[in-house]
């Protein structure tokens, strides 16, 4: 099951988006000394990250780490990057250290090399804990696609990343279709994004109702139907992407 929120606009689902993750953020450090956020791509959420950056209400960045749920093989620079996004819409606007950044490193000479190296450091930063993020952002592609997962990558009750070897990797270097611009992906599997304690959807516009309709619903096909984090998943809709939700 999943709560479902629809907004009039575009701008209400963002504004409404960054709350939450704001509130998230602040709930957790009351505990916790630390808190890990993995962004999405794509620009659906440049609007929310603007409005984290923003000031409302204030977070404790120095407190939080940023990690990517997944990457174009491209370099940091480039207009296709989804670090480069996080960097102008959020990241250059708040103070959070260096050293709580942790990018997908596509400066590896392979995107199998930069999988493994950020496999490798996931399984460091999270050694002590029995959680991978405590709130992945997540988008869904209008063929229903999620992270850099697509249709074809369903998991398996003895494989935990859905690319039928069971060996329970956390990031994995993939093949986008041939109908996108940038093919070369890396990508955090099913196990890390279903080992968040909490996951975030954020969906606009009417070429995303029906991958969100049969997410919703459950359909094996669909990558994002097999989001299912610990604890809670969040849908944030306009009326267009939700359809008859709305």
């Amino acid at each position: 099951m999943s709560d479902v929120h629809v907004f009039p606009t575009f701008d209400a689902l963002s504004r409404s988006a960054a709350q939450h993750i704001a509130a998230h953020i602040q709930t957790v450090l009351r505990e916790a000394d630390t808190y890990a956020l993995a962004l999405a791509g794509g620009s659906t959420p440049e609007r929310t990250y603007e409005l984290l950056a923003s000031g409302f209400p204030r977070i404790a960045w120095e407190r939080v780490h940023i990690f990517w749920g997944d990457e174009r093989f491209v370099p940091s620079s480039s207009a296709r990057s989804n670090e480069r996004m996080a960097r102008r819409t959020l990241l250059s606007k708040i103070d959070v250290p260096f050293t709580n950044v942790h990018p997908i490193p596509t400066d590896a000479g392979s995107p199998s090399a930069a999988a493994d190296r950020y496999d490798n450091h996931l399984r460091d930063v999270f050694a002590d804990r029995d959680h991978t993020f405590d709130l992945t952002i997540l988008g869904i592609g209008d063929d229903g696609h999620t992270a850099s997962l697509f249709p074809g990558t369903r998991p398996d009750p003895t494989d935990a990343d859905g690319t039928g070897i069971p060996d329970g990797r956390l990031v994995r270097a993939v093949e986008a279709p041939a109908t996108y611009e940038v093919r070369d992906r890396i990508t955090c599997t099913y196990r890390a994004l279903n080992a968040s304690t909490e996951v975030v959807f954020l969906a606009s516009g009417e070429e995303k109702q029906q991958a969100v309709a049969r997410a919703r619903a459950g359909d094996p096909d669909v990558p994002a139907a097999h989001i299912s984090p610990r604890h809670r998943l969040t849908w944030f809709l306009d009326p267009d992407a939700a359809g008859k939700e709305a």
